[in-house]
């Protein structure tokens, strides 16, 4: 599994999604953890990043919502109880980073395609190449 961590430079952010991402995967050996520094609109559009800082689970923003455009903007997460923060949870980490080894882990199903089939994905329609949108939006 490859995460990226994208964020713009100096954000205040990134060190807490890193420290909270490190006790997530600690001890897994199939999970590579790679960063991006993004410094302006046009590389958050190339990422899809929806502000600083986004992580990027096998490519794809599990916290996006869908429409939402890319943006060079600070991010702000809410965890279950609908607090505020600069990063998702230990627990929405944990949750999406298993959520996708699950899906990746399925049977018989090429990772490419399973990518396709996860709601969040097929929701965006932002996303150039989404075929539930029936549309090539921009990247």
């Amino acid at each position: 599994m490859d995460l990226t961590v994208l964020a713009v430079p100096d954000c205040p952010n990134v060190v807490l999604l890193e420290q909270r991402l490190a006790q997530v995967i600690e001890g897994r050996r199939d999970v590579t953890v790679s960063r991006q520094v993004i410094a302006d609109q046009d590389e958050a559009a190339r990422w899809e990043m929806h502000g600083s800082p986004t992580i990027l689970v096998d490519g794809i923003d599990p916290f996006a919502e869908p429409g939402e455009p890319a943006s060079v903007s600070c991010r702000l997460y809410r965890d279950g109880n609908g607090q505020v923060d600069g990063a998702p949870s230990v627990s929405q980490l944990r949750q999406a980073i298993g959520e996708a080894a699950a899906t990746a882990t399925d049977a018989g199903t090429p990772k490419q395609l399973l990518r396709l089939s996860t709601v969040r994905y097929l929701l965006a329609p932002h996303r150039r190449d989404c075929p539930a949108a029936g549309m090539m939006g921009p990247r």
